[in-house]
């Protein structure tokens, strides 16, 4: 389609004029892809941010093998990519065909902090929970034992 042309092509000000007319925007690639797919996997940020702007194009779209924007994202490590999808309200439970999340192929890749930023997104930590976290118990204590009077 126009649409998949665009967003391949790299073209921001067609696909623009595109999204707003609603021409597809969630049409598939021959292999399954949609456009925000293939942004996504080729580390496209502006023509994705774009697509993200517009409600009609499915953030939760899925390729052949069942992987999401945020699967693909979290994946390759694209941390504004995945910030992104999740301030759009993409769906962080769906699984692929190996029944794997975003958050496990982040994990599987080595991408720890964004497993982590799509488990913990939305979410309110306390700074007390924080500084437990970063902290081993003998520096807990001996910041403790310095702050006494």
């Amino acid at each position: 389609s126009a649409l998949n042309s665009a967003a391949w092509g790299v073209r921001p000000a067609h696909l623009r004029k595109l999204l707003e007319r609603k021409v597809f925007p969630n049409a598939k690639f021959v292999w399954g892809s949609s456009p925000l797919n293939a942004a996504t996997y080729y580390g496209e940020l502006v023509t994705a941010r774009l697509m993200l702007k517009y409600p009609e194009v499915d953030p939760n779209s899925t390729d052949v093998d069942g992987r999401t924007p945020l699967s693909i994202a979290a994946y390759d490590g694209l941390t504004l990519f995945v910030k992104a999808l999740l301030n759009r309200g993409v769906d962080r439970s769906i699984k692929d065909k190996n029944g794997k999340t975003a958050e496990d192929r982040a994990m599987e890749a080595g991408n720890y902090m964004i497993a982590r930023l799509i488990r913990d997104f939305g979410t309110v930590v306390q700074p007390e929970e924080i500084a437990k976290e970063d902290e081993s118990p003998t520096e807990r204590f001996s910041l403790q034992k310095s702050m006494t009077f």
